[in-house]
């Protein structure tokens, strides 16, 4: 009567005679259900139910008990040997499907999850990633290779144990530390923590936490994902490092990149523009962002006219320029030197009008300096370089005749000469020094001891 019934709705059926026979029919075929009488000969449904749920092979195939027995203690053990339900005979039809159908779904649905959570586990496994899975009380449940491998240590046998605790000094670890930050509010997060390795090098591990919440909200379990992130880490540094020295050279140099958006007339600058003006710091004249026409108001007349054409030359034939200009503030003339190009897409379409401004006052102050003196040092240098190449010679000659009194001053004289010389051919200065009144003083008694009328 069993049989008709099930075969009528589909189902495939294996029929066993003896406990011993359904456990073989078990593990070979490894059906979706099965139906067990209580009484059989031999071994009795109990016993074949127990070996069931100890195979691995089968104890997930749900378990019904098809008996006559009603009574508390037989449908109590029944459960205890693990059995999933159990129908009384006589049958009902309609129950005995129902209650099929509902644990082959759900058989079905848990071997699925199974068979998905077998695929997790192997490609957690296999991943570069650490994976590592603590309880509620920061207890080891979990670490894939990759965590075992970067922290060069078996961990299968903790399972239960609270790292922190037992390895007291790993700073490595301690990135589990941050475990308490994760809250309802807070589901996950995201640090780095370095450490320093046996090699001596510094590394870098990137964390991601992620709490597992109840249906009442409590945390029952915290999920870890490390990734080494050295190099970026490093290169990351670099960059800090060279966009600091980038903005110290700006701030020297007097340099500021800047942003335009010729459809509005804005120019933006990375910081307020008074910077590189150090007369101008506590200007609040100076922002961020201000209207073109407002920084044309500010050029030098003289160079409005050149400084306007450069820039309709920039927007409309979308050319590049460079160009240098004055402005006036505050009774201040300026020198500025102004750098434009532009920043295009992969289809060398323009996104965006860039450039750089620099403050060249000071250059454009040695220049002029330079130049002035350039003017100046021919009129002045080469009679008294020539006088001072031709007086040494002469006094060379002489120094077989004079007595050492004459020629020990005019060596000082010599020496004094070409000094002047030397000082009159960087400085131009045009009129000669005279003779200290220390050495005119000496030569004159010199020349007293030596003529005494």
């Amino acid at each position: 009567m069993l049989t008709s019934i099930v075969t009528t709705e589909g189902y495939n059926i294996l029929l066993a005679q003896t406990g011993k026979e359904a456990l073989e029919a078990a593990g070979t075929y490894l059906p979706d259900v099965i139906l067990l009488d209580i009484m059989m000969p031999g071994m009795d449904g109990f016993e074949v139910c127990r070996k069931l749920k100890t195979n691995k092979n089968t104890r997930q195939i749900p378990v019904i008990f098809v008996t006559a027995r009603t009574d508390t203690e037989a449908v109590e053990k029944g459960f205890d040997v693990g059995g999933d339900d159990y129908v009384s005979k006589p049958f009902n039809d309609r129950e005995l499907l129902a209650r099929l159908k509902t644990h082959i779904e759900r058989y079905k649905l848990q071997r699925d999850i199974t068979r998905e959570h077998a695929l997790m586990t192997s490609v957690l496994e296999d991943s570069p990633i650490m994976f590592c899975r603590f309880n509620a009380d920061y207890e080891l449940e979990y670490v894939n290779q990759a965590f075992q491998f970067w922290f060069r240590g078996d961990f299968s046998d903790l399972e239960g144990v609270n790292l922190l605790t037992h390895f007291p000094g790993r700073r490595e670890l301690d990135f589990i530390r941050h475990l308490d930050r994760i809250s309802l509010g807070k589901q996950s997060d995201t640090r780095i923590f370095s450490n320093t390795g046996k090699d001596g090098k510094t590394h870098y591990i990137q964390w991601h936490y992620r709490g597992i919440f109840s249906r009442n909200d409590d945390v029952i379990a915290y999920q870890c994902f490390g990734k080494d992130v050295t190099e970026q880490e490093l290169m990351f540094q670099k960059l800090n490092a060279r966009n600091v020295l980038l903005e110290h050279t700006q701030v020297l140099g007097k340099m500021m990149n800047w942003e335009m958006d010729p459809k509005i007339g804005k120019i933006s600058f990375e910081q307020n523009i008074s910077l590189i003006f150090e007369e101008l710091e506590n200007d609040n004249e100076f922002k961020k962002t201000f209207d073109m026409e407002f920084f044309f108001d500010l050029v030098h007349p003289d160079d409005q006219k050149e400084l306007h054409n450069k820039v309709n030359v920039y927007i409309k034939e979308k050319t590049p320029i460079s160009s240098f200009f004055r402005v006036i503030y505050d009774d201040t003339v300026y020198s500025l030197r102004i750098h434009a190009f532009y920043e295009k897409d992969k289809k060398g379409e323009i996104i965006a009008y860039r450039g750089i401004l620099q403050n060249v006052s000071e250059l454009v102050g040695y220049e002029n300096a330079v130049n002035i003196w350039k003017e100046r040092k021919p009129a002045c240098s080469k009679p008294l370089v020539r006088a001072s190449s031709c007086l040494i010679p002469i006094i060379l000659f002489c120094r077989q005749t004079m007595p050492p009194r004459v020629w020990s001053v005019m060596k000082k004289l010599t020496i004094l000469s070409v000094k002047n010389a030397f000082i009159y051919f960087i400085t131009g200065t045009a009129n000669a020094p005279s003779v200290p009144p220390t050495m005119r003083s000496k030569r004159v008694s010199a020349c007293k001891r030596k003529n005494p009328t």
